[in-house]
């Protein structure tokens, strides 16, 4: 409210007071008690250092409450915002909670959950030392993509701690990884039954005869739904002259078992020509690579088929050393 004196000319010496101006006076001296209906328009009302604004019941505002110190609350009360209503910080703004304090967010029922919403680009900033703790049966739930960011970002857990995944689950990747190269030595295998022309174990390699032809099975360490992205094979080929040759070959073949089914034939996934030029007989080693890029299935069979070379003055003495299976992965599924 607004007070305005009861006299504004000023009073004199035998004035007289007025009963409308002695009820004006009571009900203004009321007001100013309660603050019943009282109104600032304008203008600071100001408390001293050590005042305290005591209110027992709600406090409504319906503009802004501005206040450049510390709004606090007794033991026990608490900042009540209506339905649809909300609490906004101005930018630059800070809001503390001191040690020993809680931020609570309540729920109604099974339907009315609270939560605390923060839109992007938002975030939680945890400081140097900081924790966000999840009680014993508390579940942090992600509905989309959660990121770490690059350089320090991770995620780590103390000693006995643990990421645990639920049954069938399993760590998903933003994209394939490429995993490091599983590398078969052909020099350690044994002869599969019927095999002529080739050499095992020559100088802990594989040595061939001209248009000798070896099928050699793959046994896939991963698991369902990998991908053998590429596979290499390292040669040495004879020192010599080779003229006019028939290069050598090596194919990756598959055949699917199922059952109830005829065991069918092998069907070539690609095969590569181990073509060389003028230093193909200079006693170094030449690696060539086939790409299939083939998804591993558990009722698929691979084998990897070299043909030797043919060609004039070439008897036989290539040596073949390894190959490499190289494989890319979506996911750390178990397998």
């Amino acid at each position: 409210m607004t007070f305005s004196r009861i006299n504004p000319p000023s009073w004199g010496v035998g004035a007289k007071l007025t009963a409308a101006q002695i009820n004006a006076l009571d009900i203004q001296l009321a007001k100013a008690l309660d603050k019943t209906g009282d109104t600032v328009s304008s203008g600071t009302i100001a408390f001293g250092t050590s005042q305290t604004i005591t209110h027992a019941g709600f406090l409504s505002v319906s503009g802004t409450l501005a206040t450049t110190g510390l709004v606090g609350f007794n033991g026990g009360t608490a900042a009540q915002f209506a339905s649809a209503s909300s609490c906004a910080f101005a930018s630059g703004s800070t809001t503390t909670f001191q040690f020993g304090s809680t931020l609570s967010i309540a729920t109604l029922g099974a339907t009315l959950t609270g939560k605390l919403a923060i839109p992007a680009p938002g975030y939680i900033d945890v400081q140097a030392g900081g924790l966000i703790q999840f009680a014993t049966t508390a579940q942090l739930t992600m509905l989309g993509n959660q990121y770490v960011s690059s350089g320090t970002g991770r995620i780590t857990t103390t000693a006995g701690g643990r990421i645990v995944l639920s049954d069938n689950d399993w760590i998903q990747l933003s994209a394939a990884r490429t995993l490091p190269s599983r590398a078969l030595h052909l020099g350690a295998f044994v002869a599969p039954a019927g095999t002529t022309g080739w050499t095992f174990n020559t100088g802990g390699a594989l040595a061939g005869t001209p248009g000798a032809i070896l099928a050699l099975p793959i046994q896939h360490s991963l698991y369902d739904g990998a991908t053998l992205a590429s596979v290499d094979i390292y040669v040495t080929p004879q020192v010599g002259t080779h003229t006019s040759p028939t290069w050598p070959v090596f194919e990756l073949k598959r055949r699917t078992i199922a059952a109830g089914a005829s065991l069918p034939g092998w069907t070539s996934i690609g095969s590569v020509a181990m073509t060389g030029s003028g230093s193909w007989a200079d006693g170094t080693i030449k690696k060539f690579t086939l790409t299939p890029s083939v998804a591993i299935s558990p009722f698929d069979m691979h084998e990897i088929v070299i043909t030797d070379e043919t060609a004039t003055g070439y008897s036989g003495g290539n040596l073949y050393h390894l190959i490499g299976l190289n494989y890319q992965v979506n996911d750390c599924r178990p397998g």
